[in-house]
């Protein structure tokens, strides 16, 4: 499965690649650039950094329902998308959790944490929302990392609509302040989890 997930990966990131190239290159033969495609404003897309929302859980063991949060995100709209990003750290076995979330109805992108090293999922997502953006009527961009912030200001001013679905505490203020609505994970979306064995 995770071989078939990272071709998919390949083969999505391969065609964004061609479709900017085509964009360009009629841009170039017309001197004008290809039509945008419309928004469609009942079209939601989800993007779920699980890494950044993690350790916020954890501190106060609670353990977010995935499925119900997908559900409540899109709110009976058209799921024009949903995209989990998930960080394996050496050593762990993240098999079911990612098989779970494929379940659910997301598409798993998935990197082995480097220390000290680069954060290549929050470029993903970074890519994604502005992939998604001139199609999506709303995002719900699952996360707590202030980087993304810009990615957000750009697609609110782009007249995208994007709900910032996060834990009310630790949340970045540039984060908070780029998306105009909030979705906490709370109530239903999460539940306690039993006291971690030392």
């Amino acid at each position: 499965a995770d071989s078939l997930n990272k071709v998919h990966q390949e083969a999505e990131s391969l065609r964004r690649r061609l479709d900017t190239l085509n964009a360009k290159l009629s841009e170039k033969k017309d001197g004008a650039k290809p039509p945008v495609a419309a928004r469609d404003p009942e079209r939601v897309v989800v993007l779920l950094d699980t890494h950044s929302l993690f350790l916020p859980a954890r501190v106060r063991n609670l353990r977010i329902d995935f499925r119900v949060f997908l559900a409540a995100a899109t709110e009976n709209a058209k799921l024009g998308g949903a995209v989990a990003y998930v960080v394996e750290r050496a050593g762990s076995n993240p098999a079911a959790f990612k098989r779970a979330l494929e379940e659910f109805g997301y598409l798993v992108r998935s990197w082995i944490f480097d220390p000290g090293g680069s954060e290549p999922w929050l470029d993903a997502i970074v890519s994604d929302i502005r992939a998604f953006t001139p199609g999506a009527g709303k995002i719900v961009l699952a996360a707590q990392t202030a980087s993304l912030a810009p990615a957000v200001a750009e697609a609110v001013a782009s007249g995208c609509r994007v709900t910032l679905a996060a834990f009310p505490y630790d949340l970045p203020p540039a984060l908070k302040s780029a998306a105009p609505d909030f979705m906490p994970f709370e109530g239903d979306l999460v539940s306690t989890m039993p006291s971690f064995q030392r």
